[in-house]
């Protein structure tokens, strides 16, 4: 099975590109053995969709890799390439990422980070529903 984990906060413009995304891909055709999750803001409560994918793709507002607006894919060694943990109310997707080796996750699930940093409007939204399915499903990978 693989996981896209759609997180962000709905009522916060700057970070509401993963539900939006969830809730376009509520009318798209999901791929068998692809399971679609409203994360919201869950995270080290993701942990078990870690522990029980082959690959998981995180749809989320991405800062720090990339100009503002451009979207992003992101490999597991680009992601642990940001090694500075901020604790807080939104450090804990990034201290459940970069804690997944510890856990002897990484390399056995494949981490897919697909994002933007900043609002995304119903174009945007559409391109990143489809780079995760595609990433998810596994046929076409996204570069």
């Amino acid at each position: 099975m693989n996981t896209i984990l759609c997180v962000g906060n709905r009522f916060c413009s700057e970070d509401s590109v993963g539900p939006r995304v969830y809730d376009y891909l509520l009318s798209a055709t999901i791929p068998s053995g692809v399971n679609v999750i409203d994360a919201g803001l869950a995270g080290i409560d993701l942990l078990h969709y870690f522990e029980t994918s082959e690959r998981v793709v995180v749809v989320d507002r991405i800062q720090g890799f990339g100009r503002r607006g451009e979207l992003l894919v992101l490999r597991w060694n680009e992601i642990a390439q940001s090694n500075a943990v901020e604790y807080g109310h939104s450090g804990g997707l990034q201290y459940l990422l970069l804690s997944l080796p510890a856990l002897g996750l990484v390399p056995r699930v494949e981490v897919i980070l697909i994002g933007l940093d900043g609002p995304a409007d119903g174009d945007v939204v559409a391109s990143l529903a489809r780079m995760a399915l595609e990433a998810a499903d596994g046929e076409k990978m996204v570069s």
